[in-house]
This record gives structure tokens, sequence and C-alpha cells, in this order.
């Protein structure tokens, strides 16, 4: 049996081989303040993904996840998500809990930022120069063959990746990757209990 046939039959269960990462080392900030995120209900983070379902229209997702406890608190899966469908979502969830003391995002274009986080795809010069422009501040890594950049934030960029980490290990599950569900409704749930299996 080779390693193709092995491949294979995790693919048909569902299931995905684990890969060895190095560890990265932990830089220093750049930031004066550094949200800690040492009890519940103070560090919230909200995170958009974007799917499309069998006939080829877009899905988008919302996430929002606290930091502490890894607890999946809602989330949105619709067509469209506007700004004020997202701060009804969030003033929903506040109600039950109360403000957190940090909201952290991903910085996309889904909302106005005072820095913008991304990967080495998004290091280009035109890029940073856009960034620039309009006056936000990017805490993107530079690529091996590009100079650096100075005051890269470390820290905010690994929150950033806290994130990212979180909607892989969702992925992880075939019935959320591949979308099945065809009801938003049955998807928001199926994404719920991804995200309670992954915090257990």
């Amino acid at each position: 049996m080779n390693h193709k046939t092995v491949q294979r039959l995790w693919r048909e269960e569902g299931l995905r081989v684990p890969q060895r990462r190095r560890r990265k080392r932990l830089g220093a900030s750049t930031t004066t303040t550094v949200p800690v995120t040492d009890a519940p209900n103070k560090v919230w983070a909200v995170d958009f993904q974007f799917d499309a379902t069998t006939d080829g229209r877009p899905v988008k997702i919302v996430s929002v996840v606290d930091e502490h406890t890894r607890e999946c608190l809602g989330g949105l899966v619709e067509r469209s998500v506007t700004g004020d469908d997202l701060i009804d979502e969030l003033d929903r969830l506040a109600a039950q809990r109360g403000y957190p003391a940090v909201l952290r995002c991903d910085n996309g274009p889904e909302l106005v930022c005072a820095a913008l986080a991304g990967d080495k795809g998004s290091s280009s010069p035109s890029a940073r120069a856009e960034v620039r422009r309009r006056g936000i501040r990017a805490v993107i890594p530079t690529k091996s063959n590009q100079p650096r950049q100075p005051g890269f934030d470390r820290v905010a960029y690994r929150a950033r990746n806290k994130v990212e980490r979180a909607i892989g290990r969702l992925k992880q599950f075939r019935r959320v990757a591949t979308r099945y569900e065809k009801l938003a409704c049955n998807y928001l749930a199926m994404v719920t209990l991804a995200a309670v299996l992954v915090w257990l």
C-alpha cells in the first residue's frame, strides 16, 4: 500500500493527515498596549469567511469567538452581510453577555480600520502603497526577497493568525468545508457544532 492509497482512504473517511509544523519564535511587540485574554468575555475575535454553494452563489459567514474560552458565541450565514447586520449581531451577543473590552478582527475590507493585517501574499509594494495612501498601518510580513519593513508588529500579526488557525480547524470538518447543507440555518448549526467539538 503506497502513500497515495493511504491519502485516498483518509480523504474518503473525511480525515486529515496531521502535519508537523515548526513552532515559530515569539517576537517583541511594537504596540504600547496588547490586550490580554486572561478572562472570559474580555476579547472577542470576529472573522469573515467567503464560500459558494454548489450552484455558484456566494455565501458569507461571520464567526464571533471568545479568545479566552474559544467558545463560538454566534455568527451569521447569509448571502450578503452588511455592516448593520454585523452590528445587530454584536449587539444581540452583548445583550446576553455584556460588551467585551476588545473586539479583534482580521481587518479585511468588511470593516473600516486603523491597521491592516495580512499575510505575505499581500506584501506587494503596490498593496503597501495603497494601504499607506489611505492612512492605515500595515501589519504585513515581508517576503524573503523584499526589504524588511520597519515597525512590523509581530504580536498583532500573531493575533490575526489565531483567528485564521481557528477557521482552518473548522474547515477540517468535511461538512463545513464542502457545505452539504442547502439551508443557511443548517449550515450555521454545523459550524456551531464543529466549533463546540474544537473547543472541547
